[in-house]
């Protein structure tokens, strides 16, 4: 019966035949399969309900947590908004009910399934004790969980609050995993209407200084370009590009090289910022200033005849300077094309 749904057989037919074994087989191990692929097709019927209610209720944690698996697909593939039901309000009411009461269970993996499961089905009238369960797992060590948290929270519950915001930035800073970065960069920049009401002055200030900081500090073009777009988001965009502008200036290599960095993510393809970015190539006493300078003029795609001149002139050289202008000058090549 379960392949049923995870088969996505969602015909008539096949609907009818699993909610006569919900209802009358007298297999309790048939009515849960059955009542599983109910779910999965999108079918919220008072017998699969209640089937589910009691597994929630007396079955062992192993059982709950593969119910609560099949409900959280059930939910990410259509809200129940979307998905015709056959039940009134007061069955959802009794489901949610007996996903609250999980919230006490002795496993932790239970109380965390149970909060998402809570969030998918009330959405923003989520109660705060899942709320909480979910903040409390974001701040976690466990990477998917923390990540999937924070997802639940900014899509399903739209939280808007100072500690998402904390939660969020943490994981911009300090995941591993590219993803789970880009996840949490996007997710910030849901919340640009509300930032000013949820942080004082400081939090702005260290928020923006953080994200100021990614542009240069993270390994992955992609969520560097979404910093951008979140600090234009926050409408902290300007404000950025003059401060890495100014930092070319700087008398310290490590921060002009930041600043050159910085100005892709950012898009930085003004008169002036290009003629800044050759007068490095040129001039900068740095190797490293000068090699950065290169990777950034490829990266912002910007072919006019002077870029390409100065590019194919540092071509010619040996050693990483005349690599990093043969692969900008691909990128070019590219934009061109």
């Amino acid at each position: 019966s379960r392949d049923l749904g995870r088969l996505g057989l969602a015909d008539d037919q096949v609907i009818e035949a699993l909610l006569e074994k919900v209802k009358n087989d007298t297999d309790p191990l048939v009515k849960c399969e059955a009542s599983k692929s109910l779910f999965l097709l999108g079918t919220w019927e008072a017998a699969n309900i209640n089937v589910l209610i009691g597994y929630l209720k007396e079955g062992t944690h192993e059982a709950i947590l593969d119910f609560l698996d099949v409900i959280e697909s059930a939910l990410m593939e259509s809200s129940l908004n979307e998905t015709e039901i056959g039940v009134s309000g007061d069955h959802i009411v009794l489901l949610s009910k007996a996903l609250s009461g999980l919230l006490r269970h002795s496993v932790s993996d239970v109380v965390f399934a149970s909060a998402v499961s809570i969030a998918l089905l009330n959405g923003k009238h989520t109660c705060q004790s899942a709320v909480r369960t979910l903040l409390f797992v974001a701040q976690g060590d466990e990477r998917d969980n923390r990540a999937k948290a924070l997802d639940v929270l900014v899509y399903d519950v739209e939280l808007k609050s100072a500690p998402l915001v904390n939660h969020l930035a943490w994981q911009i800073k300090m995941a591993r995993r590219t993803n789970h970065r880009l996840q949490a960069v996007t997710g910030l920049e849901t919340m640009a209407d509300s930032i000013d009401r949820l942080l004082n002055a400081k939090e702005s200030n260290d928020l923006i200084s953080m994200l100021q900081a990614r542009l240069w500090e993270d390994p992955s073009q992609v969520v560097k370009l979404a910093v951008a777009d979140c600090l234009s988001s926050f409408k902290w965009h300007r404000q950025s590009v003059e401060l890495f502008f100014r930092q070319l200036d700087s008398n310290k290599a490590d921060h002009r090289a930041q600043a050159v960095v910085a100005m892709a993510p950012l898009r930085m393809r003004g008169e002036k910022h290009i003629h800044a970015l050759i007068e490095l190539v040129e001039m900068d006493p740095s190797p490293y200033v000068r090699k950065c300078a290169v990777q950034t003029l490829g990266h912002l795609g910007v072919n006019s005849p002077r870029v390409l001149r100065q590019l194919r002139e540092k071509e010619k050289l040996e050693g990483p300077l005349g690599r990093q202008a043969a692969r900008a000058l691909q990128q070019l090549q590219q934009v061109s094309n």
